[in-house]
């Protein structure tokens, strides 16, 4: 309640500077048509030979003020948005929520400002960051649960060892990001773009891939058990030791993978020839 208080005083005092800039402003630019003051009118020689001078003065108070409560206020932004990027690194639930919500509503979500952030560690469960830019994210041990990155952006982030059960990443997109040991049961990945990803030995049972575009991203050690591959495309991407029971490949391809010690390959429903193409290091048994 204190903080609303001090945060609504600064806003009436900004708008109060404002106000007393403007009229300067206003001021100088009226005095300038004092030159045509008619001359038969009294103090016309005096009204003549100062107006320039004190318009100038009332125009260059009116700069320096609107100039400086600018920079004020700029700096306060910059103060605000570092804040609210250390609160939505809290394991605090409400803090990170509240935060969230402040970041979202100054249009800090979506413009890069999170770039560099380091959440490791916070409690984002359930949290709605669609359409959020996020590059050189540090999200280590984060617990993200049920979180929502609808249509984000993800570089170079960090998510080793979060836990990511239930999150909807779908129609995101996501480039050279790590996923260690990441717990992503029943993740959905519909429609997503992610080239370069690392999911080393996660958890990704049950997860939903439909239509997902996934290139260059390894796989090993990783438990993918009973995904639906559902027309999703795998280009270059290596599945050494992959757990691969009963997952659903309809109409999928996976194109120059690398297959080597594919687990429980011979489980895999909907395969069909052309659905592995060009395979790397196949299982003994595998192409026939």
């Amino acid at each position: 309640m204190r903080n609303l208080i001090k945060k609504i005083r600064k806003m009436e005092i900004g708008k109060f500077i404002k106000i007393v800039g403007f009229i300067f402003l206003i001021l100088g630019i009226g005095v300038v048509f004092f030159h045509k003051y008619p001359n038969d009118w009294p103090y016309c020689h005096l009204i003549k030979n100062f107006y320039a001078n004190v318009s100038i003065e009332f125009m260059s108070i009116a700069i320096t003020i609107l100039l400086i409560n600018y920079l004020y206020e700029e700096k306060e932004k910059s103060n605000s948005k570092k804040r609210l990027i250390r609160e939505l690194g809290s394991e605090e639930k409400g803090m990170t929520s509240r935060a969230l919500k402040e970041l979202k509503e100054n249009g800090w979500l979506r413009d890069g400002s999170l770039k560099n952030a380091d959440l490791s560690n916070a409690n984002l469960s359930g949290l709605d960051f669609s359409g959020a830019i996020l590059e050189n994210v540090n999200f280590k041990d984060a617990i993200l649960d049920n979180i929502i990155l609808k249509g984000a952006t993800i570089k170079k982030s960090n998510f080793s060892n979060t836990k990511l059960s239930k999150a909807i990443f779908e129609s995101a997109k996501l480039f050279d990001s790590e996923f260690h040991t990441a717990e992503l049961s029943k993740a959905i990945w519909d429609g997503a773009r992610i080239k370069e990803c690392d999911f080393m030995h996660a958890t990704l049972e049950l997860s939903e891939w439909r239509g997902a575009s996934t290139s260059e991203c390894k796989f090993e050690d990783a438990n993918l058990k009973f995904s639906d591959f559902k027309r999703a495309v795998f280009i270059n991407c290596i599945l050494l030791r992959a757990n691969f029971q009963s997952v659903n490949v309809e109409d999928a391809k996976f194109e120059r993978c690398d297959l080597k010690s594919l687990q429980n390959w011979a489980e895999i429903e909907n395969r069909k020839e052309t659905t592995f193409k060009a395979p790397k290091n196949p299982p003994s048994g595998f192409c026939k």
